[in-house]
C-alpha cells in the first residue's frame, strides 16, 4: 500500500472515530424511547436538535442509521421490509411535494419523481404502514430558510406549507419526526407554535467550555478517551499529544485553536497525525498541531467561535488566554 493510500485510511480511521458524549447518549436514548411507542394509536412527541456545524448533530443521525437498518422480514403472503428509519436531508428550496419525494425515494420507489401531491401522500401513508416505520429523520432543517427568509417575523408561505404537511403527515400515520439543524431552527419553533408543540423532546448540542470546573472537566474527558481511541488505530502512530492530560498551556491552545469545536478538533489531529507521517515519525508532537493549524477567515464561523489572530500553538500563552477569556463559552 503506498503512502497516499495509507493516508486515505488514516483520515477515514479518525473521522469515524465516535465518542458517545451524554447529549448524545441522552438523545439516543429518547430517539428509543419515542420509538417503542409507535405502534400506539396517538402521536408521540417529535425530537428536534439543534447547534453549530460539527457539533455532532449528523454524527447522532449516523448511529441511528447503524442501529436501525432496514431488515427484509418473511410472514404468511411472502416478504416485506422492514423500515424502521427513513433518513435523509432537508432538499434545498423544498416544497411539500419535493420533500414527500424524497421521502418516497428511500422507500426504494423507481417512479417517486413522478406524481402528485396527493398520489405522494397516499404512497407514503402505504409504505409507512407496510415497512412499520418508527420515525423520520430529516438533517439539515435549516435549509428551509433557502426556501424563502422570514419577514416581519412570520415564516412565508412556503415554510408555512412544508410545516403543515409534516403536522398533518403525523397526524395521519402517528410517526414522529426528528429534525436536526443549526441554531436558526430554534427561530422556525417559536414562530409557529403549532409546529412546535409537536416538538417536545429539544437537544442544543454545545461547545466543549473552559469555563467551569464542571465543563473543563468534561472537555478533558472527551480529549482524552478521543487519544485513546486514536493510539489504538492501526494508523502507524504509535504516539500523540494527550490534551486532556498533557500541561493546561496545552489544552488552552487547542482551545484557542479550536474553539471546544468536537470537528474541528478530529480535523486538526487529523492534519498533526499527516505532518508526523510525512516526516517519517509514528510520534505526533504539539510542533505538528502548530504546523497543521489552519487559521480560520472568519468567513464559516459559527455563533460561538471567534478566530484567534495568528497561531495560537506558538504565540504568547497569555495572548492564548486572553483570547480564551473573550470567546462566548458555553454554560
Amino acid at each position: 500500500m503506498d503512502s497516499h493510500m495509507k493516508h486515505v485510511d488514516m483520515i477515514k480511521a479518525i473521522k469515524d472515530i465516535y465518542i458517545d458524549l451524554p447529549t448524545n447518549k441522552h438523545c439516543l436514548d429518547i430517539v428509543d424511547q419515542q420509538m417503542s411507542l409507535k405502534n400506539h394509536d396517538y402521536l408521540v412527541d417529535s425530537i428536534l436538535v439543534t447547534g453549530d456545524s460539527g457539533l455532532g448533530k449528523s454524527t447522532i443521525i449516523g448511529e441511528l442509521t447503524k442501529k436501525y437498518p432496514n431488515k427484509a422480514e418473511l410472514f404468511a403472503l411472502g416478504k416485506r421490509d422492514h423500515v424502521p428509519l427513513i433518513t435523509l436531508n432537508m432538499p434545498v428550496n423544498a416544497s411539500p411535494r419535493i420533500l414527500a419525494a424524497e421521502i418516497i425515494k428511500k422507500y426504494g420507489d423507481p417512479i417517486w419523481k413522478t406524481g402528485t401531491l396527493n398520489v405522494f401522500n397516499h404512497l407514503l401513508q402505504q409504505y409507512v404502514t407496510e415497512s412499520r416505520t418508527q420515525m423520520i429523520v430529516i438533517d439539515e432543517f435549516h435549509h428551509l430558510f433557502g426556501v424563502c427568509s422570514m419577514r416581519n417575523g412570520t415564516p412565508n408561505l412556503p415554510i408555512r406549507g412544508i410545516h403543515d404537511w409534516i403536522k398533518n403527515f403525523m397526524e395521519e400515520t402517528k410517526v414522529p419526526f426528528l429534525i436536526a439543524g443549526l441554531p436558526q431552527c430554534n427561530d422556525l419553533m417559536r414562530f409557529d407554535p403549532q409546529f412546535a408543540r409537536r416538538f417536545k423532546k429539544r437537544f442544543r448540542l454545545s461547545h466543549f467550555s473552559m469555563e467551569t470546573e464542571l465543563t473543563r472537566k468534561a472537555y478533558t474527558n472527551f480529549l482524552t478517551r478521543f487519544w485513546k481511541e486514536i493510539t489504538n488505530l492501526d494508523i502507524g502512530i504509535n504516539d500523540i499529544v494527550d490534551f486532556g492530560g498533557e500541561s493546561p498551556e496545552y489544552l488552552a491552545r487547542l482551545h484557542a485553536a479550536t474553539s471546544g469545536n468536537p470537528d474541528k478538533i478530529k480535523e486538526l489531529h487529523i492534519s498533526a497525525c499527516l505532518n508526523a507521517l510525512e516526516s517519517g515519525r509514528d510520534r505526533v508532537l504539539i510542533e505538528d498541531f502548530e504546523i497543521g493549524y489552519m487559521p480560520d477567515d472568519g468567513a464559516t464561523l459559527d455563533e460561538k467561535e471567534f478566530p484567534f489572530i495568528g497561531n495560537p500553538f506558538k504565540a504568547p500563552i497569555h495572548q492564548v488566554k486572553s483570547h480564551i477569556n473573550l470567546l462566548p463559552l458555553a454554560a
